[in-house]
């Protein structure tokens, strides 16, 4: 396992990452119709200036040369607490869950925002992910409070915001 800042050249690898993760970890969330809407090739483009422009920083980790997962991180986006930090978005290639490829990621964000003094960090997930909030709890990740719903095709799903002091 090999870790690395990501670049534009890992959009489609990154895309699939997380297409396939949905696809895994919110059937039970997401509607059928949408997950299996969801497409590389059309995402692909738009995964570059994602991991490069949005996100403050963006790593992924390799395997035998493969990237099969992304991290992004950096200011939070909630406006009630400036300065402190946000983890956007961690997914890994269903394939390789449970190697520690998303323990590592986290820990490089989380070591990332530490050192720009960006904290406590926030993260946001569905409330119905209980695999996520299960492996985020084991990082110490607690609830705050913070909840809003996400317009995902045609559902409005809640999710939490979980906090790492």
């Amino acid at each position: 396992m090999a870790l690395r800042v990501a670049g534009r050249d890992d959009a489609r690898a990154c895309c699939e990452a997380n297409i396939l993760c949905w696809r895994r970890a919110y059937a039970h969330i997401v509607s059928a119709d949408y997950l299996s809407s969801m497409s590389v090739d059309e995402r692909a483009p738009r995964f570059g200036d994602y991991l490069v422009d949005h996100a403050e920083r963006s790593w992924v980790v390799e395997v035998d040369g493969q990237v099969v997962g992304f991290v992004s991180c950096g200011p939070s986006r909630d406006a009630d607490e400036p300065g402190w930090g946000e983890v956007y978005a961690v997914y890994v290639h269903p394939d390789h869950w449970g190697h520690g490829h998303g323990r590592a990621l986290m820990e490089q964000a989380e070591r990332y925002l530490a050192e720009r003094r960006l904290l406590p960090i926030r993260l946001w997930v569905f409330e119905a992910n209980d695999a996520s909030l299960a492996f985020y709890a084991q990082r110490g990740y607690r609830p705050d409070g913070g909840r809003k719903c996400l317009r995902i095709g045609d559902q409005e799903l809640p999710v939490v915001r979980l906090i790492l002091r």
